[in-house]
């Protein structure tokens, strides 16, 4: 308790991947040695709220959504897609700034938004990764030597495998699907611009107690 209250006392602005690096760091006794950021990032995203996008009809939940900024129902602007700068922007914030059936929260998304900026979130640390869409769904996989690890933010799974290929083949190969080029060149586009935000020491608090969704 008196580190984090040390910790408040000199509110400073950081990149987002040193708030998170900083927030793991206090916790990582809780998470495997190998690859425990990663299991700890995804600890994070899995309690995001989910809602759908690209659809029509009662099941799009999501423009029933309030902007608690605007008091407003989002409505259709928000089927366009929550990039990575606009989902971890949203995420960053001290304020929940969205609302739906009496419930807050600071960002929202669906598979594919959660990959894109799950994955551009490792990128900035460092992981080699990328957003691997299976027909219908999404999620990422991460280049480990001989090795991959694939997380689904969705279902709440992480699953280590071995493979056989070479990176160069690994890393071309974005599964089955129309938007798998677009995830991944989205990522690529969003580095620099997520790499831009910044967060304080609410946002290492919030994130080492599993408190910022």
């Amino acid at each position: 308790m008196y580190k984090w209250l040390i910790l408040l006392s000199m509110v400073y602005s950081m990149e987002i991947s040193e708030g998170i690096l900083k927030a793991y760091d206090s916790v990582k006794d809780k998470y495997p040695e190998e690859q425990g950021v990663v299991y700890f990032l995804h600890d994070q995203f899995k309690e995001i709220p989910y809602f759908l996008n690209w659809c029509e009809g009662p099941h799009c939940t999501r423009n029933d959504i309030i902007d608690t900024y605007t008091m407003s129902r989002l409505g259709d602007k928000e089927t366009i897609d929550r990039t990575p700068e606009i989902f971890l922007k949203d995420w960053c914030r001290d304020k929940k700034r969205y609302k739906y059936n009496g419930y807050s929260f600071r960002t929202f998304g669906w598979c594919g938004e959660y990959e894109m900026s799950f994955c551009t979130l490792l990128t900035l640390m460092g992981y080699k990764c990328k957003v691997y869409q299976n027909i219908s769904h999404v999620t990422t996989k991460i280049w480990l030597d001989g090795y991959e690890m694939d997380v689904d933010n969705t279902f709440n799974t992480i699953e280590m495998r071995e493979i056989d290929s070479s990176y160069e083949e690994w890393k071309v190969d974005y599964g089955i699907g129309r938007e798998k080029y677009w995830y991944n060149k989205t990522v690529s586009e969003s580095v620099d611009k997520v790499k831009s935000i910044n967060v304080d020491n609410y946002f290492v608090l919030r994130m080492a107690y599993n408190n910022n969704n």
